[in-house]
């Protein structure tokens, strides 16, 4: 598991892209794996494994925020690990994420306004009559999302190491 996520973390940090070339052996594997040691309960196992990593991050690959080898990548985990260790994951990966956004905004020197932005974005749900100011997309940068995904796959794996 750990060479798979070093491989597409450091894959994506260098050349922005996770290729098809890294998920789908993982993702097949993974689930004949768990069938053949786990028999229907394994191969259960599997598939909701990568059914959950797959629709979790479905909306945000629709919305343009993501690209489709982030959903791979995690669909591939989930098919190895489980459904359960993809929502242990949501919570590391999302604070990696979320951190290494706000560092890009930091260098563009655009996250106050950002905040702002997104703070009057929400404002509009709660009083519909203001108009909202939409948040910047981030110039010319894009956040490593599979990178953020393999560092939390590694920190959940380190917690149950330790537990």
């Amino acid at each position: 598991m750990i060479p798979f996520l070093l491989a597409v973390g450091l894959c994506d940090l260098s050349c922005g892209k996770i290729p098809n070339y890294l998920t789908f052996p993982v993702i097949i594997s993974g689930i004949i794996l768990n069938a053949v040691f786990g028999g229907v309960h394994g191969f259960i196992f599997g598939i909701s494994g990568f059914t959950a990593g797959f629709l979790i991050l479905l909306p945000f690959y629709i919305l343009g925020g993501i690209g489709g080898g982030d959903i791979k990548f995690l669909a591939g985990i989930g098919a190895i690990k489980g459904y359960m260790f993809i929502f242990q994951s949501i919570v590391y990966f999302s604070a990696i994420a979320l951190l290494m956004a706000i560092i890009v905004l930091l260098k563009q020197k655009a996250l106050l306004v950002n905040i702002k932005k997104a703070f009057s974005f929400i404002r509009s749900f709660i009083v519909p009559s203001l108009s909202p100011e939409y948040p910047d997309k981030i110039n010319s940068f894009n956040i490593p999302y599979g990178t953020s995904i393999a560092l939390g796959a590694m920190l959940v794996l380190l917690k149950q190491l330790y537990e």
